[in-house]
């Protein structure tokens, strides 16, 4: 949420969030009522002539599976972010898991990587000044990379054949 300048937004969210689920609590709880055993209740609607539709409640194992939907939602937003400001209990954010997987990534292909690591700026431009006598294109097929690094063109440069 820190996209937001103003606290109201979390606020709105966390408020908004909690209003849904007290409205499906709300709706399950107004299905609950059974209706009389006697003659089937219809709905009044009518297809086709003779198709209508009656008017029964939820099965019942369909609304404990809401009600544990319910709960498990309420759950789910003390544990972690989700009611808008609120960090939940567990403090979980999404850049602190970036940071986790990035160190764990690092301790496992990082010694791969240092080993073909492109060689700093200094390096390059000292390497190649230990061997100024040699002529541009032996340096840059010696020290492709840092010759490639510090702009030069030699690299990609063909060499030029001798005249006969």
């Amino acid at each position: 949420m820190s996209d937001f300048v103003s606290g109201f937004w979390g606020w709105y969210v966390g408020v908004l969030t909690l209003v849904a689920i007290v409205a499906c609590v709300a709706l399950l709880r107004s299905q609950k009522a059974r209706p009389a055993v006697g003659a089937p209740q219809l709905h009044g609607h009518t297809w086709d002539e003779d198709l209508a539709e009656y008017n029964n409640p939820l099965p019942r194992w369909w609304m404990w599976l809401f009600y544990l939907t319910i709960a498990f939602a309420l759950v789910y937003l003390v544990l972690y972010p989700g009611l808008g400001s609120f960090a939940g209990l567990y403090g979980w954010t999404s850049r602190g898991e970036h940071q986790a997987e990035m160190q764990q990534a690092e301790s496992q292909y990082g010694p791969i990587f240092n080993r073909k690591r492109v060689p700093s700026e200094g390096a390059c431009s000292s390497s190649i000044a230990r061997n100024a006598t040699a002529p541009m294109p032996a340096v840059a097929s010696a020290f492709p990379i840092c010759a490639t690094r510090i702009g030069s063109t030699a690299a990609t440069r063909k060499p030029s054949r001798p005249r006969s």
